[in-house]
């Protein structure tokens, strides 16, 4: 009995099921002998070179995949890595050609003699991936040149502030010091050590504590300041910021008069940060501004001074004229002449007082004439010894030989008045007052800021 038999599909040759499975590779698979020469290639490498099976059978690697026409395989050859290895042993590399960059895997096949026979190459394109890491790494790069350029720039801010010449602090939201600068450290006499981190800036303005002008813009408890300070008002420079003055008690040492601004720094979502506050010394300033509106009230003072000296002086006038009459009408020796002649005497000495009025005025013309520096002191002492009040004695030490000098009699007056007055002032409980005038030979200049006298 004769049996029909049908092929089955587990019989199919070796060689269709080794080239199906082959093919079934999706990516670009070749197999070498040993002289570079392509002897089997799968569907995949076809479409990656271009050329189809019957030609790329027979071609040289790098003809086929590298377009290579120097007739030798590249430098980075893996056959050429693994005929030179002791150990042949598959290895991975990258390698770059004209259709983009592959990971080439290559696997050697060894002979009966057990050495190279044929080498199998699979190549996995990662072109796309190799240029998303390319991308990354260059976005990686400016991402670390932007935060570079980032600190840089705050290191060169933080510079700024800390080596500025105003004094400067910074506050964080938790009202904590984070920059304290040199010039604070010398206005107020606490280190960086002291503040960097704490809540202490108080300290170097109060005796108890108190917020400065900083902690009120954090906490926003802006009713507070017309009881901190003397004057306050809101910046005319920075939105949201102030600025305040005042008289500051015992300052690193010193009271001192201080003028404050303070403004907050927010983030880029508009949440307050940090407060920076500056402070500037002004006390000389102020001193001069207080000696300005002295010299001017004095001014004032001069001029009314002048006015009633020039209408009282008229007035002296008229009643030294009719005296002179009168007395011109007495016998000598009569009591009435005696009587007018201290009528006379108290009105020169009363003419004496207003001329002293006019030259403290400036009122008068200069004149200048040689004078005896001991009778005007004398005379002068004698007129005003009154304004000094009962509780400073005045001690005078004048030369006994004449002391002629060559200047303007009410300007020089002016200035001894001047004089007295400062030592009235200096002595608010009485005290003693020397007045001197002398001949003095200098032997060397005398130096002084204003002037230099020669010697003589």
């Amino acid at each position: 009995m004769k049996t029909d038999h049908k092929t089955e599909p587990s019989e199919l040759s070796d060689t269709i099921k080794w080239q199906t499975i082959f093919n079934a590779i999706e990516h670009p698979a070749i197999i070498l002998d040993r002289g570079h020469r392509i002897v089997a290639a799968n569907s995949a490498s076809n479409r990656l070179t271009g050329l189809p099976a019957d030609e790329i059978i027979g071609k040289y690697c790098y003809e086929a995949f590298h377009r290579a026409d120097s007739g030798c395989p590249p430098s980075d050859c893996p056959m050429k890595r693994i005929q030179d290895s002791d150990s042949m042993g598959s290895i991975s590399m990258e390698m770059e050609t004209e259709t983009g960059i592959f990971m080439v895997c290559s696997t050697p096949v060894l002979g009966d003699n057990g050495k190279l026979d044929k080498l199998i190459h699979i190549a996995t394109d990662i072109t796309a991936s190799k240029q998303m890491e390319q991308k990354l790494a260059a976005e990686l790069e400016e991402h670390k040149n932007l935060e570079s350029a980032l600190i840089e720039q705050q290191n060169f801010i933080r510079s700024l502030i800390l080596n500025s010449t105003g004094a400067i602090f910074v506050l964080d939201h938790r009202h904590r010091v984070q920059i304290w600068n040199k010039a604070c450290e010398n206005l107020t006499g606490f280190s960086q050590a002291d503040m960097i981190g704490t809540e202490d800036q108080w300290r170097a303005f109060y005796a108890s504590k108190q917020p400065t002008l900083a902690d009120v813009i954090l906490d926003g408890e802006f009713g507070k300041l017309p009881k901190l300070y003397s004057q306050v008002s809101r910046s005319s420079n920075i939105p949201n910021g102030f600025k305040a003055e005042g008289w500051f008690e015992q300052i690193n040492g010193k009271d001192r008069y201080l003028t404050i601004e303070a403004a907050p720094i927010y983030d880029s979502l508009g949440i307050m940060t940090h407060v920076v506050e500056s402070i500037s010394d002004i006390t000389e300033n102020k001193a001069l501004e207080e000696q300005l509106l002295h010299s001017q009230k004095m001014e004032s003072i001069g001029q009314l001074a002048g006015g009633i000296a020039h209408e009282f002086n008229n007035i002296l006038a008229v009643i030294m004229g009719y005296g002179q009459v009168m007395r011109d009408g007495f016998q000598p020796g009569s009591v009435n002449m005696s009587d007018i002649d201290q009528i006379l005497t108290a009105t020169d000495r009363a003419a004496t007082l207003t001329k002293g009025l006019l030259a403290f005025s400036r009122k008068q013309h200069v004149l200048l004439k040689n004078i005896d520096v001991s009778i005007l002191v004398h005379t002068t002492l004698k007129s005003f010894s009154r304004i000094m009040g009962d509780d400073v004695i005045i001690n005078e030490n004048l030369a006994g030989a004449p002391l002629i000098i060559y200047a303007d009699q009410g300007l020089v007056t002016q200035v001894l008045m001047n004089l007295m007055a400062n030592a009235r002032d200096a002595m608010p409980n009485g005290g003693m007052l020397n007045i001197s005038a002398n001949n003095i030979i200098l032997a060397e200049p005398y130096l002084h800021p204003l002037s230099t006298i020669p010697p003589g």
